[in-house]
């Protein structure tokens, strides 16, 4: 526990928009993914949803790989980061 700022029990703006953008892009490629299955789905949707699904299955793949990369680029670049992390 960090004794200068005292054990608070919350988490930050910044712990909080990481984990729920990474649940949210977590969640949703497999419910796009269902909709642009193509050989097995195709009948069941409409060419301008499947489209749509197509990109908000690409946007948050792409989401989430920046979400898990900036905080381990943090961590091993951003000097006192890896010590707050492990301290706090």
């Amino acid at each position: 526990m960090n004794k200068e700022a005292g054990d608070t029990r919350k988490e930050n703006f910044g712990q909080k928009s990481v984990f729920w953008t990474a649940i949210i892009s977590l969640v949703l490629p497999p419910a796009s993914g269902i909709v642009i299955r193509g050989p097995y789905f195709s009948d069941a949707f409409v060419i301008p949803l499947s489209r749509l699904a197509l990109i908000v299955h690409s946007v948050s793949a792409v989401t989430l790989i920046i979400v898990i990369m900036v905080p381990v680029y943090a961590a091993l670049w951003v000097r006192g980061t890896l010590a707050a992390r492990v301290e706090s």
